[in-house]
């Protein structure tokens, strides 16, 4: 009898690993869960739910990254805008190893192709007195560096026979607009990051009408695979030559 009562309490002694282990995997899904829901708030109307899903997120700590990650690079723009801003929270204030973290997303974030969330991620990094090495900015993606004194000049940007006008509206939406002969290509891209690429060609006298749209670049890339290296090219020619006027000095001197 006593025998049988020790093996039944060893049994029972055995089978803990698997019920903690059970319990922990239970809650680790209620947590991600819970992210998910937060991350969802982030662009609520109701500027307390944001204010407060933002709180939570930030307390969740390392599980909430990658999520956050995720949410700034698909946006729409106000979850970018609060995904980048907790990142950057977490890399300011947090301790360890969320801090490393949290640089290394807003890192991973800087070199990304959706264009306000790499904006708002270099901004944050620089804040935090954080160089990014600007050779590893994706072209198009990046923010010019501004220093006192020095202003940057642009305006048509000509390259033999193709032309390049980029313009940005009060309300931030950029245009550009690449022409060359028997054919034009114009890009428009609102501040959110939606994207519209309209085509116009002319082959052996016969016109030729594209038109695509996309939420974002990802999007973009995933839907329009060719229309995407349109994208990427346009961005990449639309820098401007940049023309340095130091204070005090002509140019040409």
């Amino acid at each position: 009898m006593h025998r049988t009562r020790k093996a039944w309490l060893w049994g029972l002694v055995s089978l803990l690993p698997t019920v903690v282990a059970a319990e922990e995997a239970n809650s680790q899904r209620g947590v991600e869960k819970h992210i998910h829901r937060w991350i969802a708030q982030l662009d609520h109307p109701s500027y307390a739910r944001r204010r407060e899903a933002a709180q939570k997120l930030f307390e969740a700590g390392s599980g909430a990254i990658e999520p956050l990650v995720q949410a700034a690079q698909q946006g729409p723009l106000e979850r970018t805008h609060q995904a980048v801003q907790i990142l950057a929270r977490m890399l300011t204030q947090g301790q360890g190893s969320l801090k490393s973290q949290a640089r290394a997303a807003l890192e991973r974030l800087s070199r990304c192709e959706n264009a306000p969330a790499a904006r708002r991620a270099r901004l944050a990094l620089a804040q935090a007195g954080i160089h990014v090495d600007q050779r590893q900015v994706r072209p198009g993606i990046g923010v010019p560096q501004i220093v006192p004194g020095i202003r940057i000049q642009a305006g048509l940007i000509p390259a033999g026979k193709v032309h390049i006008r980029v313009q940005k509206d009060k309300n931030g939406r950029l245009r550009i607009t690449r022409t060359k002969p028997g054919e034009e290509i114009q890009l428009t891209e609102t501040p959110e990051g939606k994207i519209t690429l309209q085509i116009k060609r002319k082959t052996q006298g016969k016109q030729e009408n594209k038109r695509y749209e996309a939420k974002n670049a990802q999007e973009l890339k995933q839907k329009h695979p060719e229309a995407y290296k349109l994208y990427r090219e346009l961005k990449r020619l639309s820098q401007p030559p940049v023309k340095i006027l130091v204070p005090g000095l002509q140019p040409g001197q």
